[in-house]
């Protein structure tokens, strides 16, 4: 059985890096452990590592620093990318892909995007490739379909009751459902459905006074 830490070996000092990991991974441990049923003793067995209670619990303080196949494994049964946590591992830098050129990323483009206009859009004011203002701009993209989507299924919900229901099933059936945008959007059907129930009753009140 893995205890998580190697027994009898004495743990270096946690770093300013390895305090702040910790913090944001019991953010979120806190935020997810009771819709996953997980807990400090069951954690070992639900990730199959067989970490006892106590090396969980010293990895969500801090008190053992958190290494790369440890951030793993919290990332994988957590449902969190590993880099939310702490991105400055060694295994983390040498397993990251080369940052492209603006000349790379504008030759992969299809044709129509081969212009200034795309150019200007990949260059950084100092002639570096503006990564970070890509991924907002796919971010902010991101969430303007995940509004208009639950408009969608607002719509749908207080319209088409019964298509709304097998939608909300088949989401369930889904292994991610309890996390990220799919229990968003199961949560909005069910406020719609609710929203929509409670109207009717008024609705059939009003008739019969």
């Amino acid at each position: 059985m893995n205890s998580g830490t190697e027994s009898g070996s004495k743990q270096a000092k946690p770093t300013r890096e390895d305090v702040a990991a910790a913090r944001r991974l019991k953010a979120i441990w806190e935020a997810r452990k009771s819709e996953l049923n997980l807990t400090q003793t069951n954690f070992g067995d639900v990730a199959g590592v067989g970490w006892s209670q106590g090396a969980v619990s010293q990895y969500l303080s801090g008190k053992i620093p958190l290494n790369y196949n440890a951030l793993l494994t919290f990332a994988r049964v957590l449902g969190f990318e590993p880099d939310e946590v702490r991105s400055d591992l060694p295994e983390q830098r040498l397993t990251a892909p080369q940052r492209p050129s603006a000349d790379e990323i504008n030759s992969r483009a299809p044709g129509a995007l081969r212009e200034p206009a795309m150019r200007k859009f990949v260059e950084g004011a100092e002639g570096e490739t503006d990564i970070e203002g890509m991924v907002r701009r796919y971010e902010w993209d991101i969430l303007s379909l995940r509004t208009v989507l639950s408009a969608v299924l607002v719509s749908l919900a207080r319209s088409t009751p019964g298509a709304a229901a097998e939608i909300h099933d088949a989401l369930k059936q889904i292994p991610q459902h309890t996390h990220g945008y799919l229990a968003d959007a199961l949560q909005t059907i069910r406020e719609a459905q609710r929203v929509t129930a409670e109207e009717q009753l008024s609705a059939l009140r009003r008739e019969a006074s």
